[in-house]
C-alpha cells in the first residue's frame, strides 16, 4: 500500500514538469497554454493527495 504513495508523487512530479516544458517551449497557442496549466495542476494535486493521504491513512481501514 505504502508504494501507492510513491506512484502518485512520482506521476505528479512527471506531469508537473511536462506541463513546465509545455508552458517553456509551447508555441503561442492557447490550446498548448491550457494543457500545460492542466498537466501543472494535475501533478499538484497527485503530490498533494499523497501526502495527504499518507498523513491520514492510519484513520482507514486499509492502513498499515
Amino acid at each position: 500500500m505504502k508504494g501507492i504513495y510513491f506512484i502518485c508523487e512520482a506521476l505528479g512530479l512527471i506531469f508537473g514538469i511536462i506541463g513546465y516544458i509545455l508552458l517553456e517551449v509551447r508555441s503561442e497557442k492557447n490550446l498548448a497554454f491550457g494543457i500545460a496549466l492542466a498537466l501543472i495542476a494535475v501533478g499538484f494535486i497527485l503530490i498533494i493527495g499523497s501526502i495527504i493521504l499518507e498523513k491520514y491513512m492510519w484513520w482507514t481501514s486499509l492502513g498499515w
